[in-house]
């Protein structure tokens, strides 16, 4: 059988966009300690507006008029062709595969941080227990994968609530003084906060990957985008202010080593909330590993599809229509990787993504000029002009990052995307003469 769609309920659709998007509010810390209180929640304002809301906004158009698994790469190829769309799908599945064996490590060491030290074969243990029930969820659907976010989203916003109450009952400090840290433009800390904020509204694109699979992806998916945005946005701030608020120290905050939001919680609600926050950043690595590494491979199956990538990628499960064999080389390939040392990989993670988004950026201008009849049920509401406007903003945001990280970040991310036209000269060639030879074309 083919894909199969499934219905699902714009709310679930929510709470698996805060996954994608969000999934918890661990390592905002560090953006306090960087810029300074007040400067923190006002760039995480600015980002929304400047950043998020127009990013979401040009997803949510091309994921309307085109709702086909791959989804960015489908986008891309429509604008630019198959070159470009097989580079973009190429960079991104290898910068997701890396992420995702991140999310994974991470469990694995805040588990840890509770329990105590595991030996390696019990680490080995948990890692492929956790691959293995994720790897189940995403090939049974999207109804699978929708129930487990949404109880996923539930535990892990549940305990940040509880911390934003205890923040604000217990309100004893100015949460927007002092306005900025000292010499935070010369120290670099600027530069840093803002890395982090256009990293943590980042994900938009991703769910469009599986859009095919979802009844009316067309409607519920852009609706799911826009009143997720301005949720997300909050789970962001007010947490801030409450810490801010109730424990105040922005100079020592940090997600390692500092003053995290689970030392907080338990000065404010005592060493159980600590626990249960320490316990929450667990369930949120899991939850983003669960997400993407299904949706990840459907950017393979995609490109499978049209005879860019090995054709096994393209099998769907006889009973749950989902690109089964792409889900599980995907998981198998994180399997792989989360024992492995990262440092010199995530050099070209980064790069590797952001590189997309711009491409996903372009693509929507270029189909706006060439294209200006396509049918899409949800269109920005501006011009072309305007369109190009918000591109242009989206596309220098996005160079910003890729090149303010340092010169070992350009190298590592250049090294990452000549992988791609290589990889794809190899694989044209190959299918070409394999066509050619099934065709008896020479003989």
């Amino acid at each position: 059988m083919g894909l199969k769609r499934s219905k699902v309920s714009l709310l679930t659709v929510c709470f698996m966009l805060y996954i994608f998007i969000a999934g918890g509010i661990f390592g905002l810390e560090d953006v306090v300690s960087s810029a300074g209180p007040g400067l923190a929640i006002l760039l995480f304002l600015g980002l929304m507006i400047f950043w998020a809301y127009p990013y979401a906004l040009v997803c949510a158009e091309l994921g309307s008029a085109m709702p086909e698994d791959g989804g960015f790469y489908v986008w891309v190829k429509r604008a630019m062709g198959p070159a470009w769309a097989f580079n973009c799908g190429w960079w991104m599945f290898i910068s997701v595969l890396l992420d995702t064996s991140v999310y994974l490590v991470l469990a694995l060491a805040y588990l840890e941080g509770m329990i105590g030290e595991f030996s390696l074969l019990t680490r080995w243990l948990i890692a492929f227990s956790i691959i293995l029930a994720c790897t189940y969820i995403n090939i049974r659907g999207l109804k699978s994968l929708g129930f487990f976010s949404t109880v996923f989203s539930i535990l892990i916003l549940l305990p940040a609530v509880v911390l934003i109450i205890l923040g604000f009952a217990n309100w004893q400090h100015a949460p927007f003084t002092p306005f900025m840290a000292p010499e935070v433009l010369s120290s670099g800390g600027m530069a840093l906060a803002l890395s982090i904020g256009i990293w943590c509204f980042a994900g938009y694109e991703y769910i469009f990957t599986m859009a095919e699979e979802f009844e009316q992806p067309e409607k519920v998916l852009p609706k799911g985008l826009l009143i997720v945005l301005p949720l997300v946005t909050l789970t962001y701030i007010l947490p801030m202010i409450a810490g801010l608020a109730g424990v105040g120290q922005w100079e020592e905050w940090s997600a390692e080593g500092g003053l995290s939001f689970v030392q907080m919680g338990a000065q404010l609600g005592g060493p159980v909330l600590g626990v249960i926050l320490l316990f929450s950043i667990v369930i949120s690595n899991v939850a983003l590993y669960n997400t993407y590494v299904g949706s990840n491979g459907r950017v393979p199956f995609a490109m499978a599809r049209d005879n860019l990538f090995p054709q096994f990628f393209t099998k769907t499960h006889p009973k749950y229509g989902t690109p089964y064999i792409a889900i599980i080389i995907s998981a198998a390939v994180t399997a792989v990787l989360c024992l492995g040392s990262f440092e010199t990989l995530i050099v070209a993670d980064v790069f590797m993504f952001v590189s997309v988004l711009i491409f996903v950026f372009i693509s929507g201008l270029i189909l706006r000029i060439k294209e200006p009849e396509l049918h899409r049920p949800y269109k920005v509401p501006v011009g072309t002009k305007g369109f190009a406007a918000i591109v242009v903003l989206l596309v220098a945001i996005a160079l910003w990052t890729m090149f303010s990280s340092g010169i070992e970040y350009v190298i590592g991310g250049t090294i990452g995307l000549s992988t791609g036209p290589i990889l794809y000269l190899i694989l044209k060639n190959y299918y070409k003469k394999k066509n050619i030879e099934s065709s008896g074309i020479g003989s």
